[in-house]
């Protein structure tokens, strides 16, 4: 990412973690009301010492399907045979958070404990992405998850020293954890104000800010530039956000406390980063198709007011009936998948094959199986490919695969006279 500053990792943010199968006894069940984790006997590095009361807890639901659910509670970690001589350790946790009664037999808890503030209680469903990607945080695999007897099997992880560094991938899950990753800096931030004041830029104007940042020529390496495109831009608005952010909070308390008010500032802070981190890959995905002179219109209009992220080459020629349907291609464009990656099979009917760019890794064996069932191919920058199956990753695309393939149906479609010339 350019001289941007160093690279954290994530001993930054957490400094142990235990993992556990979810068994029948451990859930709310007609089975089980006791609402405790049974097993964890060595999950002091991560709780403290047993029989020291409750203490405050973050319940994480993390789910392919919906977005994260996020509750605050707490749990005891306690000696249930206490004053006698033998041991059996217990988690309680309270019946009242929602998130828990979500919890079945076979999902994967996940406790962390954070540098600061409670520990993080997080649950993902078993063969779920998301599960994925929280073992990549940690420097996990399914095996080793595997390997956990669904009885008292656990894994304990008393230091997080071998997890691989934090990338774009892991930073937005550890958002979803709850967690932010201080990445600002004084000079960056001084460097931001003076270029665009206290206010957001344009998305497309900060993007190309962002490409500033970084010596790489997306000619020579598509995905490699996309990652680090993204990256950068993250780390530059997530800087210059604390700057314009905490002086709409100190403006905000200079009186009154207004309630409304704050809740508007947070649904505007949240509401601004979503939409600015799908905009950040589409800006940079349209810079890389110029780059390479690749004719593409981002969101034309298609059949039933569909309006596919990148269409190729244009409008016009699929309007065309006479264009041939094969030198067409469309390209949705998402960060992250979850269930959203259907919405791009209704987008284009000429286009009989769809493909799909993300940032999402990794994606689970079953979910990419039904993108491949449903004619879709997933596009992955290389880079982000590492952490998919072998077998996945002999299926999926790169940016270079995909730029390459659509210049080959450009070139073809002006040999044949369709388009007058290369964009």
């Amino acid at each position: 990412m350019g001289n941007l500053g160093s690279q954290e990792t994530l001993t930054d943010v957490y400094s142990a973690a235990a993992v556990k199968i979810a068994r029948k006894v451990d859930v709310v069940s007609p089975a089980s009301n006791q609402h405790e984790l049974n097993g964890v006997s060595r999950f002091s590095p991560v709780l403290g010492e047993p029989d020291m009361g409750r203490q405050p807890a973050r319940f994480v639901w993390l789910d392919d399907d919906e977005d994260e659910t996020i509750e605050e509670g707490t749990v005891n970690f306690y000696d249930a045979r206490r004053g006698t001589s033998r041991t059996e350790y217990r988690l309680y946790y309270p019946s009242s958070v929602r998130l828990v009664r979500k919890m079945v037999e076979g999902d994967v808890i996940v406790l962390l404990k954070p540098v600061e503030g409670p520990v993080t209680f997080a649950v993902a469903p078993q063969g779920s992405s998301t599960l994925l990607q929280l073992l990549r945080l940690l420097g996990l695999t399914t095996e080793d998850v595997n390997r956990l007897d669904t009885g008292r099997g656990s894994l304990v992880l008393e230091n997080l020293d071998t997890a691989p560094p934090l990338d774009q991938a892991s930073r937005s899950l550890l958002e979803r954890l709850g967690q932010r990753v201080a990445d600002e800096e004084d000079g960056l931030a001084s460097q931001l104000c003076e270029q665009f004041g206290l206010r957001f830029p344009p998305m497309a104007e900060f993007s190309a800010y962002a490409r500033k940042f970084c010596e790489i020529d997306p000619r020579d390496d598509c995905d490699t530039a996309l990652v680090e495109w993204v990256e950068t831009e993250e780390h530059l608005f997530k800087t210059h956000e604390r700057s314009i952010v905490e002086l709409q909070l100190m403006r905000l308390y200079e009186g009154e406390v207004d309630v409304d008010a704050f809740v508007s500032l947070s649904l505007s802070v949240q509401n601004r980063r979503k939409a600015r981190a799908g905009a950040s890959l589409e800006n940079h995905m349209e810079a890389i198709l110029e780059a390479h002179d690749v004719s593409a219109v981002n969101n034309g209009v298609t059949e039933n007011r569909s309006r596919p992220d990148f269409l190729f080459p244009d409008v016009a020629c699929y309007a065309d009936t006479g264009y041939p349907s094969e030198l067409l291609t469309i390209l949705g464009a998402k960060t992250t998948c979850k269930d959203r990656w259907r919405q791009v099979l209704s987008e284009a009917a000429r286009v009989p094959e769809k493909h799909l760019l993300t940032l999402e890794s990794p994606i689970s064996v079953h979910q990419t199986d039904e993108m491949k069932a449903h004619g879709l191919q997933l596009v992955v920058p290389q880079p982000l490919q590492r952490s998919y199956t072998p077998t996945q990753q002999t299926w999926l695309w790169t940016l270079n695969d995909f730029v390459a393939e659509v210049k080959k149906r450009q070139e073809a479609a002006v040999a044949r006279g369709l388009l007058n010339r290369l964009l």
